[in-house]
């Protein structure tokens, strides 16, 4: 079993940066690990990676020292438990948006006492051979693992403050995609409604202990959202390939 360095960095006020990855492979996992990244987002929401493609992904990134974290197309435990017990250290869920989906989240994810997560041997304990009683390893699981809610629609901006009672839930991340388009402004990062609930996730986390999350289309944004509090920065992954091909062939062409 392993630290959770990532929530370990943002525990200590470190900002830290990891890209979505759409597609089932274990090199681009291994390759964001090589560039620096903290994180690796395994997307099976929006991705099109099934439970299979999991695991070698989670390898992949511990074999390079970079933390495994998982997207979960749904909130459902039986879903959530999979991934968990293949050995991510944490897990994005989307549209969390009372206090008792982001409740419901959190049990899904821990172990008794504080959740009802299904008991096994899984990956996660080391197949049972962590050299820890099972009481013990499940209480550092419960510790490490990083629970990571979607804040994407205005109704979960209204609900925060309950939103933030909730003990256990690590990360509020405000999905700027969904809530553009929750806004009527679709896919418009910097429009001002987008940007009023980014300051209103600030203003009412505030004093909670919540870490703060998005999402960033460019180094500008990324810079913009720590300077407003965000420690979580997530980024696309096929912005980076296309990206740094085309600025290549500009620089080769002209």
């Amino acid at each position: 079993m392993r630290e959770n360095v990532t929530k370990a960095k943002m525990l200590r006020g470190e900002a830290v940066i990891g890209p979505f990855i759409p597609m089932p492979s274990p090199m681009a996992m291994e390759l964001t690990a090589l560039a620096g990244m903290d994180f690796g987002i395994i997307d099976c929401e929006h991705g099109y990676i099934d439970y299979e493609g999991v695991y070698p992904m989670a390898l992949a990134a511990e074999a390079r020292g970079m933390t495994a974290i998982a997207r979960c197309p749904v909130r459902d435990p039986q879903l959530i438990l999979r991934y968990l017990d293949l050995g991510v250290q944490g897990l994005h869920v989307p549209q969390i948006n009372t206090k008792q989906e982001a409740e419901d989240f959190v049990q899904a994810c821990r172990y008794q006492p504080r959740g009802w997560r299904g008991s096994a041997s899984p990956r996660a304990s080391d197949y049972g051979n962590s050299g820890m009683s099972m009481y013990d390893a499940m209480q550092y699981i419960n510790r490490e693992v990083l629970t990571i809610a979607h804040i994407e629609n205005p109704r979960a901006v209204d609900n925060l403050e309950e939103i933030c009672e909730v003990e256990g839930l690590d990360v509020l991340f405000v999905g700027r995609g969904d809530m553009s388009h929750a806004l009527g402004v679709p896919n418009q990062f910097e429009h001002p409604s987008v940007q009023e609930q980014m300051r209103r996730v600030v203003e009412k986390s505030k004093g909670s202990g919540k870490i703060l999350g998005t999402v960033v289309r460019d180094a500008t944004q990324a810079r913009e959202a720590i300077d407003m509090g965000f420690l979580y920065i997530a980024c696309g992954f096929a912005g980076f390939i296309v990206g740094g091909m085309k600025q290549f062939l500009v620089e080769t062409r002209n």
